[in-house]
C-alpha cells in the first residue's frame, strides 16, 4: 500500500478513536518526564493537565530539552537516569 494512503488510514483511525475516546480518571501514581523547552507552552501548570485526572500524585522529573530531543543525545543520558532513578524508587516502594 502506498504510504501516503497508509497515512490517511491511520489518520482516519486516530480521528475516530478520538471521537469515541471517554477519558476517566486513574486513582494511581504516575511518573511524568516533563520536557522543560516544550512546557512552557502549558503555561504555569507543572503537572501539564495531568493532575485532572492522576488523583494518587505524580512524580515529576524535569527533561533539559524538547520533547523529542529528549530522545536524542545528551538529553537521552538524562532520561535514562531519571528513568533509572524512577524504576529504582518503585522497587523500593514495593519491597
Amino acid at each position: 500500500m502506498p504510504i501516503y494512503l497508509e497515512n490517511f488510514i491511520h489518520g482516519e483511525l486516530n480521528d475516530q478513536a478520538l471521537r469515541h475516546y471517554v477519558g476517566g480518571v486513574y486513582p494511581g501514581r504516575a511518573t511524568l518526564f516533563k520536557a522543560v523547552e516544550t512546557a512552557i507552552l502549558f503555561g504555569a501548570d507543572r503537572e501539564l493537565g495531568w493532575g485532572e485526572v492522576i488523583t494518587g500524585g505524580i512524580e515529576i522529573y524535569d527533561i533539559p530539552s524538547d520533547h523529542l530531543g529528549m530522545l536524542k543525545e545528551p538529553h537521552v543520558r538524562i532520561l535514562g537516569e531519571k528513568l533509572q532513578a524512577a524504576v529504582d524508587r518503585a522497587q523500593e516502594m514495593n519491597s
